[in-house]
């Protein structure tokens, strides 16, 4: 267990005397003088999905390539302009084609190949556990073709955006073409006449973003009673956001520590054991950078506007008596257009996690911690549950200023503008059976293998007798006025 005065410092940290130790089970040592050369000449990776033949067509004449039949990955542009020595070829890029739909036709149909892991519960195994719970219905909705698309340079990516004439981010990872057009999503919300109520206490811990506030602003408007961890000197700035987001549900817990360089670790100890005190099974810990939590169903992701987003989850996982963390999966891995069951056993959950407090162990690694968690888990016995009928809109990481990443970056002398591999590591050292250190796309990043706990299986409590029925738990859609849309 953690002493939180050992994590007392109201001084900025002094570099380089932060240290790791206190948080593992054994010390755990950074390599040095670590090659973070990047050993790849790609820039970005994308994938492009076209709905028929005639948009393809369009797409090979825009980027001025032909995509042929046989042919699964291109870059772009196709010579690399900074080893190229024939100056004809400089701006072949920009030259017009005209392209024969026929050869973009594939020869033979394949079937679609969904992720192994999101049928680890085998194809329809999932549905027996899913009786009593809402309706849930998601169909493969094949694209006529998909294509990888490989960009040597940020110059490089954005002349192809500029070329399809759609707009896209560093944190982009694919597109269709042309641009879906969803209009009808955002004008619609799950709602309830009579909202439920949360069974456990939803926390989100949070530093130096008072001036953003998502999760809470989130939540607020779901309706949901939560609580906002922070440390002392941020009190002031947080107690002002509420009124100024007018934010009625929150609840701020102080923090007994501040400024320690150990990252989220303490705060969501300190957490835990608030909601042990107060005589609670579970509880939720939240990062505090998620912006919308969505419900999937029949190829539709829609915003939920209740509590009855955690409640679902609550009730199903409160049937079990060996699922220690559940949680929804992240909006941006779910496809609206792929085929997936309404969850996932025995892999990480992050952001947002519906933990046991019987767990006798606690938070520990200040990098990759959501993934360490839920490995000592299922190393311990336990099972996990992950929700794809659920999700959450989460930032995409670092893109939301403030939080723990300048400090800790700081106590422990890294940079992180061209390398995860730092980070990385120290997750391959605390699980070397099951994690490997990988690059892709010019990054480090962990790989790891959960196939060890797909024999594991979730077990029903022995009181619970399941009747074949849908519980909609009250649900409906509510559309909005167009003034109200939420893009």
């Amino acid at each position: 267990m953690i002493r939180y005065d050992d994590c007392l410092n109201t001084q900025e940290v002094v570099i380089g005397t932060s240290s790791l130790d206190k948080f593992f089970d054994e010390p755990v040592v950074l390599p040095k003088n670590i090659d973070t050369t990047r050993k790849s000449d790609v820039y970005k990776t994308i994938y492009v999905h076209f709905r028929n033949v005639q948009d393809m067509a369009d797409f090979c004449e825009k980027i001025s390539q032909v995509i042929d039949y046989k042919t699964s990955e291109i870059y772009y542009p196709v010579v690399d302009k900074n080893t190229n020595l024939f100056d004809d070829l400089d701006n072949v890029e920009s030259k017009s084609i005209k392209v024969e739909q026929s050869i973009l036709v594939p020869r033979k149909t394949k079937s679609s190949v969904v992720n192994k892991k999101a049928h680890s519960i085998g194809a329809n195994k999932w549905k027996l556990h899913w009786n009593e719970m809402p309706d849930f219905v998601q169909e493969e909705r094949a694209s006529f073709r998909s294509v990888t698309i490989k960009f040597r340079t940020e110059s490089d990516y954005k002349m192809f955006s500029d070329a399809i004439e759609q707009t896209l981010s560093s944190n982009t990872k694919s597109i269709w073409h042309p641009k879906l057009d969803n209009p009808k999503n955002s004008l619609f919300r799950w709602v309830q006449d009579v909202p439920s109520k949360c069974k456990y206490p939803v926390y989100i811990i949070s530093k130096n973003r008072s001036d953003s506030m998502y999760t809470s602003r989130s939540l607020n408007d779901m309706g949901v009673q939560h609580y906002i961890a922070v440390e002392p000197q941020d009190v002031l700035s947080y107690t002002q956001a509420l009124d100024d987001f007018k934010i009625s549900t929150a609840t701020i817990l102080t923090l007994p520590f501040s400024n320690h360089g150990m990252g989220s670790g303490p705060a969501r100890n300190f957490c835990w054991d608030h909601s042990i005190e107060n005589g609670h099974k579970r509880h939720w810990i939240l990062d505090d950078n998620i912006q919308d939590f969505y419900r999937l169903h029949q190829n539709t992701r829609y915003r939920v506007k209740s509590p009855v987003f955690f409640r679902v989850m609550e009730d199903f996982v409160d049937r079990y008596k060996n699922i220690r963390l559940a949680g929804p999966r992240y909006r941006f891995f779910c496809s609206s257009d792929q085929k997936y069951p309404a969850f996932i056993k025995n892999t990480h959950i992050m952001s947002c996690i519906l933990i046991d407090n019987s767990i006798d162990f606690r938070w520990r690694s200040k990098y990759n911690e959501d993934i360490d968690l839920s490995l000592r888990v299922l190393k311990e016995g336990g099972c996990t549950v992950l929700f794809n009928a659920f999700l959450q809109g989460k930032c995409a990481t670092q893109t939301v200023k403030g939080g723990n990443t300048e400090e800790v970056y700081k106590a422990d002398q890294l940079d992180y503008t061209d390398t995860t591999y730092e980070k990385t590591i120290v997750l391959a050292n605390l699980h070397p059976d099951v994690v490997r250190v990988v690059e892709r796309y010019g990054r480090w990043h962990h790989h790891v293998d959960y196939s060890k706990f797909e024999h594991m299986d979730i077990l029903l409590d022995d009181n619970v007798v399941l009747s074949n029925a849908i519980n909609d738990y009250g649900m409906r859609l509510e559309k909005l006025d167009e003034n109200e849309r939420v893009d």
